[in-house]
């Protein structure tokens, strides 16, 4: 676990820490529901049994006790927890999936992670509770789609490249670095969707911290402002681009606005310090608004580049503001696809950007400026088809993992079994 505020927080022992004492002066410290298990010397145990006396304790009195690399092993494992985490941190926030993408990434194994290596994962977040076409676990058929895209990529040592023969590029299974964090937990019978913003907000800022880059798979568009309010720990000036049928900043001059979700995230994400631009690509929804206790104003942040303009002018004005200075971070709405449709997203609207007009263009602003992350959202639970909406996401990412491993060139390349003679 890594806390920059390490020193400023006031911590406790797990709640739900068991120690069973073995021979031979050993101990072994569990937290079972994390799958976490550790042997140890019984002198740790009598040390985590002496700060579970206190409520609380500071960074400071478990120096008193141990030395830093055992607080450091405390805190990886979870057997220290800020106190105002208690409640985000009292079951493992993550579970990990039945089908990852790459190799699979436990919570307490996030330490390894190093600069621009990729963790995939999974956030039910949905903030509405009647929906025709649910999307809380559409983002599970992006996955499947991305593990079959690296499928011989379940070690750092697989013998396999992987080749795009559309770009004629490949890449090096054991250069991927790529990694699967699993699902966010929810319990729906006791737990608020609040819960698993939380969570997804703590794991952002995990994986920030550690300057890799992050492909989560949602869950509804309420859950950009969780992705990117955490990239603020570490990306203190970040641009955003919304591709989007919506613009998800719908008001209705009611209460029901000052309750962020799907439809309206975007005002809030708007008023964040560290987001100093927002590119909304591809909107094109016709609807009635109401003018009453609403007034119409533009924003120096928000700018639109509509499916219109993209398919009749272009992407030229996004491409000439793409500053280099700036951190970016991708929103990916799948409803902003071209054929996008029920049940494969919630919110169709006709028209929409083509898998070859997006495509060019993600390869232009991966290759264009640092982006450290990206969300695919709105995918439909429904039985995807191998051209749909989250076949062209997972694309996308496939696309923009390769842009991090410098692929190599092969478009004039061919494998042959080495016992196969050539011609001469």
């Amino acid at each position: 676990m890594h806390f920059s505020e390490k020193n400023n927080d006031t911590w406790q022992i797990h709640p739900e820490i068991c120690i069973y004492l073995r021979h031979g002066h050993r101990a072994e410290i569990a937290l079972e529901d994390f799958g976490i298990k550790i042997s140890s010397s019984r002198k740790l145990a009598e040390v985590i049994d002496a700060l579970n006396e206190r409520d609380h304790f500071s960074v400071d009195t478990m120096r008193e006790l141990v030395s830093e690399d055992v607080i450091d092993v405390l805190m990886k494992n979870y057997f220290v927890i800020p106190v105002a985490m208690q409640d985000l941190l009292k079951k493992c926030p993550v579970y990990p999936a039945n089908h990852p993408v790459g190799q699979t990434l436990n919570l307490n194994q996030m330490d390894s992670l190093k600069k621009d290596d990729v963790v995939v994962f999974h956030a039910p977040v949905c903030s509405t509770t009647h929906c025709d076409v649910p999307v809380t676990q559409g983002g599970k058929w992006v996955r499947k789609f991305l593990a079959d895209t690296f499928r011989c990529t379940g070690s750092p040592n697989d013998d396999c490249d992987i080749v795009d023969l559309d770009f004629g590029e490949k890449v090096s299974a054991s250069d991927l670095h790529l990694y699967d964090l699993g699902d966010i937990a929810y319990d729906p019978m006791t737990e608020t969707q609040r819960t698993v913003g939380e969570r997804l907000s703590f794991l952002c800022m995990e994986i920030c911290e550690r300057q890799s880059k992050m492909i989560v798979l949602g869950g509804d568009h309420s859950q950009a402002f969780y992705t990117i309010q955490a990239l603020s720990r570490r990306h203190h000036r970040i641009g955003v681009i919304q591709f989007d049928a919506h613009h998800d900043l719908y008001v209705s001059g009611n209460p029901s606005d000052l309750a962020m979700n799907h439809a309206n995230v975007f005002h809030w994400v708007k008023e964040m310090a560290h987001v100093e631009t927002i590119w909304q690509v591809g909107v094109r929804d016709i609807y009635p608004q109401n003018t009453h206790n609403v007034q119409r104003t533009q924003h120096c942040k928000v700018n639109t580049l509509s499916a219109y303009e993209a398919r009749t002018r272009g992407f030229g004005r996004l491409i000439d503001a793409l500053d280099p200075q700036l951190d970016w971070f991708i929103s990916f709405d799948v409803d902003v696809l071209a054929g996008s449709d029920i049940p494969e997203t919630a919110t169709p609207v006709l028209g929409g950007l083509d898998y070859y007009t997006v495509l060019p263009l993600f390869e232009r602003i991966t290759r264009a400026v640092n982006v450290v992350g990206m969300e695919i959202v709105e995918v439909g639970e429904g039985q995807p088809s191998s051209h749909g909406a989250a076949a062209i996401a997972a694309r996308l990412a496939s696309r923009y993992i390769f842009s991090l491993r410098h692929p190599e060139n092969v478009s004039q390349s061919i494998y042959a079994h080495l016992s196969h003679h050539t011609a001469e």
